[in-house]
C-alpha cells in the first residue's frame, strides 16, 4: 500500500505491507527529495517497491522546504531533527528495526534523531565539517531548476571523476519522470548548516556516544569522501561498518550497481 500525507508542513510518502516487521525511513540531501532516489524507476519497479516487496516498510520524508513540503523557510540541524522526530510519534506499527537513512547533507539531522526512534542508521556519502568555507551566504530560499542541478552539480562533477559515467541508460529523464521539470526550492540556511553550524557552536549538535550503530555507504568515486569531511566521521564512529560501491559516485542509486547498494541496506536492516 501506498500512502501520501503532510504533517503539518512537511510531506511524507509511505510504501508498506501488513506482513513487514522492518522500517527505514529516508531523508533527503542538500537539494534532492528522496523520492528522486527511492522512486527511481527501474525494469523491477522502483526502488522503494523492491525494498517493501523484501519485508521493509519505506517512508520518504520530505521536511520543511524540500520536494513537496507546503513552507518554505530556514532552518538548522536541531529544527529538522525536531521535524523527524514528530513524524516519528505518528508510527503506530511496532518494528523489530528501525533504520533512519541519511544522504549526505542530511548526515547531521539523522544522527540526531536517531537517538530518539531508531536502533540504527544508514548515512549513505556522510558529510560533516567543521571548515565554515563552505558557507555562502544566502536568502530564505535557493531556487534553481532541476535541469540547472543536473547539469551542474551532478553532471558536471561526476564526469570529471569518472571519465565515462556509469549511469543506467535514460537516467535523467528517469528523475525527471519522478520530480517534473520544475523549480525545487530548498531552505537556504539547512544547506549550509553544514558548514556553518559548528563554527558557530563548537558542538555537532549529536552525542555519538548515543547513536546507534551505523552503516556508512559511498560510491568508489564519490566526491564527498575528500571534501565532506569523512574523515572526520570516522573520527566520531570508529566502530562503524563500511561498504563501498565500485565504479560509483555520490549517486548510486542512479547507475549500474545500484543493486548492490539495495542489497546492502536490505542485509542490514533486516539484520539483529
Amino acid at each position: 500500500m501506498v500512502t501520501e500525507q503532510h504533517l503539518k508542513e512537511t510531506f511524507i510518502k509511505t510504501y508498506t505491507a501488513d506482513e513487514n516487521n522492518h522500517l527505514l525511513f529516508l531523508l533527503p540531501g542538500q537539494s534532492l527529495s528522496p523520492r528522486v532516489f527511492w522512486d527511481y524507476p527501474t525494469d523491477e519497479g522502483s526502488h522503494a517497491q523492491w525494498l517493501c516487496s523484501q519485508g521493509i516498510d519505506v517512508i520518504m520524508f520530505d521536511p520543511v522546504g524540500y520536494g513537496n513540503s507546503k513552507a518554505f523557510y530556514s532552518y538548522d540541524r536541531i529544527c529538522y531533527a525536531r521535524q523527524i522526530i514528530e513524524a516519528t510519534k505518528e508510527i503506530k506499527k511496532n518494528y523489530q528495526n528501525k533504520v533512519i537513512f541519511g544522504f549526505s547533507t542530511s548526515t547531521a539531522p539523522a544522527l540526531i534523531a536517531s537517538q530518539e526512534y531508531f536502533n540504527k542508521v544508514i548515512i549513505h556519502s556522510p558529510v560533516i565539517r567543521k571548515d565554515p568555507k563552505y558557507f555562502v551566504p544566502h536568502g530564505e530560499v535557493l531556487d534553481v531548476s532541476i535541469d540547472k542541478l543536473i547539469q551542474n552539480r551532478i553532471g558536471n562533477i561526476s564526469d570529471k571523476l569518472i571519465p565515462k559515467p556509469n549511469r543506467v541508460d535514460g537516467w535523467k529523464e528517469k528523475i525527471l519522470s519522478v520530480i517534473g521539470k520544475t523549480e525545487w526550492k530548498v531552505p537556504a540556511k539547512v544547506v549550509h548548516d553544514v558548514g556553518n553550524y559548528y563554527p558557530k557552536r563548537n558542538n555537532t549538535g549529536f552525542n555519538p556516544n548515543s547513536v546507534p550503530p551505523i552503516l556508512s555507504i559511498i560510491g568508489e568515486y564519490d566526491y564527498e569522501i575528500t571534501t565532506g569531511g569523512y574523515a572526520l566521521f570516522k573520527d566520531y564512529f570508529p566502530n562503524i561498518k563500511e561498504v563501498i560501491i565500485p565504479n560509483s559516485t555520490h549517486f548510486s542509486m542512479w547507475e549500474n550497481e545500484y543493486k548492490m547498494t539495495l542489497h546492502t541496506v536490505r542485509d542490514y536492516v533486516q539484520g539483529t
